[in-house]
């Protein structure tokens, strides 16, 4: 992918990077100490004398400041909105299930011979989508320096196959929901070809993909109203779902992140009046942002999933 004129716009030339090396740069960042693996937070109380996490292994951990990050089903949205609603105190917008509309297949093949795919051999990353008239399926791949080609299938779902999907709503990202779909799309055709102008399909990047990590996911799209109470607040897909068609989920979370620990650094003590006040600008501040992201990757998932709105202001 070109992107030189974003050095004018962002400062910095934009690149792309794998999970786990991000990851790993995130950690080395991180006293080892700080980070308690495989914990899954199951509920908590919060008060005037602070916050108190209780995990599935009976573990408990106390501090000031609860921050729910932990994606679009979290455990600590879910816990925070049950208290709320009990109170009388949740939103009737955030009183609704996640809603969805499209289903998404995604995986990462293992490093590819670029003589079998030619499109390795190119200087710059190929990203490429495929939208057909009458289909509700569309399909984007792009290959990488890693000699490897990541890849997504994206369903409009219509009634029917809203409920043929509906057993996977409250599923997270994972490789046996993607079992049926792989066999649906696999006959897909790329719209690049390997080598001497053999024909591709998405089969091929299947196929060559490490077993179990090609997932199914659905695609919920929600911007929370509530974002906090007295000593918790929420970050990333746990505060508001975008479709990954627009590019700016992670990129969100990350930008978010960074303006909720300035904010939480400039809290002046520890009372939970003052915690909670500083969390009221945040979110002041924030809201119109997170609502105009959601706008435009809202737009961009339309264009890809074909439909008929969107088609007119592709056209237009």
């Amino acid at each position: 992918m070109d992107f030189t004129d974003r050095v004018a716009i962002a400062g910095e030339q934009e690149s792309i990077i794998t999970r786990p090396n991000l990851y790993a740069i995130l950690l080395r960042q991180i006293p080892k100490g700080n980070i308690h693996m495989n914990k899954k937070v199951l509920s908590f109380v919060q008060g005037e004398n602070g916050v108190m996490i209780r995990c599935s292994d009976d573990s408990t951990y106390d501090g000031n400041i609860l921050v729910g990050a932990d994606g679009a089903h979290s455990a600590v949205r879910q816990h925070l909105y049950a208290a709320l609603k009990k109170d009388k105190r949740l939103p009737a917008s955030d009183d609704v299930p996640l809603p969805y509309t499209y289903v998404c297949l995604v995986g990462q093949t293992e490093p590819l011979d670029p003589e079998e795919f030619p499109d390795l051999q190119l200087p710059l990353s190929q990203f490429k989508a495929v939208l057909e008239n009458n289909n509700t399926y569309s399909w984007t791949t792009f290959t990488t320096a890693s000699h490897t080609v990541c890849y997504n299938v994206v369903q409009l779902l219509n009634k029917e196959t809203s409920k043929q999907n509906d057993s996977f709503r409250c599923s997270e990202w994972g490789s046996e929901a993607a079992e049926v779909m792989n066999k649906e799309v696999r006959h897909f055709r790329l719209p690049w070809g390997g080598k001497d102008g053999k024909e591709l399909t998405m089969g091929d990047l299947i196929d060559r993909t490490p077993k179990g990590t090609v997932t199914k996911v659905m695609l919920e799209e929600k911007v929370f109203d509530c974002w906090y109470d007295r000593r918790t607040v929420l970050l990333g897909d746990a505060r508001d779902k975008l479709s990954p068609a627009g590019g700016a989920g992670a990129i969100t979370a990350m930008h978010d992140a960074i303006a909720q620990a300035n904010w939480i650094c400039a809290i002046p003590s520890r009372e939970m009046s003052d915690i909670e006040q500083f969390f009221k600008e945040y979110r002041t501040e924030q809201f119109l942002i997170a609502k105009k992201t959601f706008e435009t990757s809202r737009m961009f998932n339309n264009i890809g999933g074909r439909v008929r709105a969107a088609e007119c202001m592709e056209f237009s």
